[in-house]
């Protein structure tokens, strides 16, 4: 015996008013989310253009994040003859003479041999003249000077003696390795130049003394009559005392009272009117205390 069937549910009806009211819901409701979809997307929009990018934002990470590179440090220079220089003593001749590199000249009497600045071409020969009818040679300009000197010393009654003057390349090897046997570093090079090195090798320099031999190649020779004479009288024969007492920290040498350089009359006379310790100085060159 079969059951009787129920009648399928009809679907339930609304009254119009009500049926009105559910259908404003669901289009405020799907409009709603439509809103909530477009603020969304606007605020993705926003968000993309206003953050910083990626590497920017990387950079305001913490220093700790990203160490910072370690600086190689710079090896120190060399100290060299460009450094800085004094020219309180610079006249305007020595500055002319500078101009026309007078005293890069070998063969010029007014060339500036230290142990910064070698002789340009280190065997050069200049011309030369024996002097006093002796062994001794001398530039022409600086032998004929020397004897005038000397004879005006005789008249004053005093005795000068020429020592040593032109020194080849090879003379000076040979004289630096004779110190060589009793000095030796510093204190050799305060009293004896390397061969290329040497003011002796230019025939402009003449080492003098006294016939007696008294405080010969000593600082005491400037305390004596002809120290103290060639201390007065030198410049006026174009003639400097080329290691003055003091500078070696400029000249790289010992006190030389017996060492004369000459530069010509019309400079020794500027050069002493400037008051310059060292040509060195009167031409505006740095120091040379060593090589």
């Amino acid at each position: 015996m079969s059951l009787p069937r129920k009648p399928p549910a009809r679907a339930k009806k609304h009254p119009p008013s009500k049926l009105a009211a559910l259908q404003l819901r669901r289009t405020l409701a799907l409009s709603a989310f439509a809103l909530v979809l477009v603020l969304f997307a606007f605020g993705a929009v926003v968000f993309k253009y206003l953050m910083p990018p990626e590497s920017t934002a990387v950079e305001m990470l913490p220093a700790v994040a990203t160490p910072a590179a370690v600086p190689i440090p710079t090896p120190a220079k060399t100290p060299t003859t460009e450094a800085p220089v004094d020219e309180q003593f610079m006249t305007a001749s020595s500055r002319a003479a500078v101009a026309r590199d007078e005293i890069g000249d070998p063969s010029s009497r007014l060339v500036v041999v230290n142990k910064q600045r070698p002789i340009e071409g280190k065997r050069y020969e200049p011309e030369l003249v024996s002097v006093l009818n002796s062994e001794h040679q001398l530039h022409p300009s600086a032998g004929e000077a020397l004897e005038k000197m000397f004879a005006a010393a005789a008249d004053d009654g005093v005795q000068i003696r020429v020592l040593s003057a032109y020194r080849s390349y090879d003379r000076q090897y040979g004289s630096r390795n004779a110190n060589g046997q009793k000095h030796s570093g510093a204190a050799l090079d305060a009293i004896s130049a390397r061969p290329g090195f040497s003011e002796h090798q230019t025939g402009l320099v003449a080492d003098v003394g006294m016939p007696n031999g008294q405080c010969e190649l000593k600082a005491c020779f400037a305390d004596t009559t002809a120290g103290l004479w060639i201390q007065e009288h030198a410049a006026d024969y174009g003639f400097i005392v080329r290691y003055p007492d003091g500078e070696n920290d400029i000249t790289g040498y010992i006190y030389e009272p017996w060492h004369l350089r000459f530069i010509g009359t019309a400079t020794a006379e500027d050069f002493t009117a400037s008051g310059a310790p060292t040509l060195e100085q009167y031409f505006g060159l740095p120091a040379a205390p060593d090589y």
